[in-house]
């Protein structure tokens, strides 16, 4: 039985289509033109955030100001999406074969293609010792500079990437998907997307951010602990893994990053991926 009213939905086999949509995203989520095609809702969101961001955030205005327009970003956005979520399922159930539709329209709101294959790259580079094409592969995916950091930094930095993107390109969207159909989908990518261009704690962004953040922490109040769960779970098949030192505990949750799954201790060693996987174990 669904948990949302059956007009959410675009099919009734949710589950399958789900699957199907994760399927396209991952077959065809790297290739040229495809990339940018089912990556539009997540474009057009920051696209409208970062718009707003340079009409409506002006230093000069007080920080209670910018925090109400700042509101009035995610008050236009949200409903905007829910509405194209809604178009998009009275479309999927208008027509013939609409599961195909539907699955299409998963396809842009998940995003576990590029992480993946990014940490399967870095996987290879670290194989073969090559430190060199593991800063560059890093480099292509992150904010920050990677050419002289070591291996064990090009490790932690390879196991925050797939944290961060298992819980809003794979646990968010489905959870979402499930609850409230293609409408939730498409408010909870707007959400993350919105909170990417703008939730920063600079002078700048920490009040003009606020409510894309705290929209941002809503609603993966659920799927982050669900994505930090299957983390530690896994380190029960990885090799020279234990789960025993992977206690959940948030070390950035200013969005929606269950990097710690990874416990860091003081000196920065991790306690649920052994040494092989993100560094030295003894000082």
């Amino acid at each position: 039985m669904p948990l949302a009213p059956d007009w959410l939905y675009g099919s009734n086999t949710i589950f399958a289509v789900l699957c199907a949509g994760f399927a396209i995203e991952l077959i065809f989520g790297g290739l040229p033109g495809f990339r940018q095609l089912l990556g539009l809702p997540r474009t057009v969101a920051m696209q409208l955030a970062a718009w707003a961001d340079r009409r409506l955030n002006r230093l000069k205005r007080s920080k209670r100001s910018r925090r109400a327009r700042g509101a009035l970003v995610a008050v236009f956005l949200v409903p905007l999406s829910a509405i194209v979520g809604l178009y998009g399922a009275e479309l999927s159930r208008s027509v013939a074969d609409g599961w195909i539709i539907e699955a299409v329209l998963i396809a842009t709101c998940v995003g576990l293609q590029r992480p993946v294959f990014t940490a399967g790259a870095l996987r290879r580079a670290m194989a073969r010792k090559s430190v060199d094409q593991a800063r560059a592969v890093l480099g292509r995916v992150v904010a920050y500079e990677t050419d002289a950091v070591d291996e064990h930094a090009l490790a932690r930095g390879s196991v925050e990437l797939f944290a961060v993107r298992l819980c809003d390109g794979l646990v968010g969207p489905a959870f979402w998907y499930l609850v409230a159909g293609l409408p939730g989908l498409f408010v909870y990518r707007a959400v993350t997307a919105m909170a990417d261009e703008l939730s920063y704690p600079t002078e700048k962004h920490a009040a003009f951010g606020a409510v894309a953040g705290a929209l941002d922490r809503l609603m993966n109040l659920v799927p982050a602990p669900l994505s930090a769960v299957l983390i530690v779970l896994g380190t029960l098949f990885a090799p020279n893994g234990t789960a025993a030192g992977g206690r959940t505990r948030y070390v950035r949750w200013r969005r929606r990053w269950p990097v710690a799954a990874r416990r860091l201790d003081a000196r920065g060693h991790c306690g649920c991926a052994r040494p092989v996987a993100v560094g030295p174990a003894t000082a």
